[in-house]
C-alpha cells in the first residue's frame, strides 16, 4: 500500500504500529496459554499442544524472542517425553497386554521387580 500510493503514508504507518501492537498482544497471550498447558498434570491432546508449541515458538522467532522461542520448545519437548512415558507406564501395567508388558523399557522399579522374579 505504501509503494502503490493507495493510502497517505501517515496511515500506513499507524497501522504498522497498531499491527505490530497486536501482534506481540497476540504473542502473550499464546505464551500465557502455553504455560498453562505446561503446568497441566498431563496433557490429553498431544498433538495439539505440539502444533500450538511450533506456532507459538515460530511467532517468538518473528518477534525476536529467539529465547523465549528456545524455551518453549524444550518445555514442548519434556511434556512430550512425559507423555510418551506415562503412555508407556499405562501399557506397561496393562494386564490385557503381556506382549507390551514384557519389553524393554525405562522403568526400573518394573525391571527390578521382574529381576527379583527372575
Amino acid at each position: 500500500m505504501r509503494h502503490q500510493r493507495e493510502y497517505p503514508v501517515d496511515f500506513v504507518q499507524n497501522l504498522d504500529e497498531l499491527i505490530i501492537q497486536v501482534k506481540n498482544n497476540f504473542c502473550e497471550a499464546f505464551n500465557i496459554m502455553h504455560r498453562i498447558l505446561t503446568r497441566m498434570n498431563f496433557v490429553e491432546d498431544m498433538i495439539m499442544y505440539s502444533k500450538f508449541a511450533i506456532y507459538l515458538a515460530s511467532l517468538q522467532e518473528d518477534l525476536g524472542e529467539f529465547r523465549s522461542a528456545v524455551q518453549t520448545l524444550r518445555a514442548a519437548i519434556g511434556k512430550v517425553v512425559e507423555y510418551r512415558e506415562e503412555r508407556m507406564k499405562q501399557t506397561l501395567d496393562s494386564r490385557e497386554n503381556p506382549k507390551t508388558s514384557m519389553s524393554i523399557t525405562i522403568d526400573n522399579k518394573r525391571i527390578g521387580d521382574l529381576e527379583t522374579k527372575i
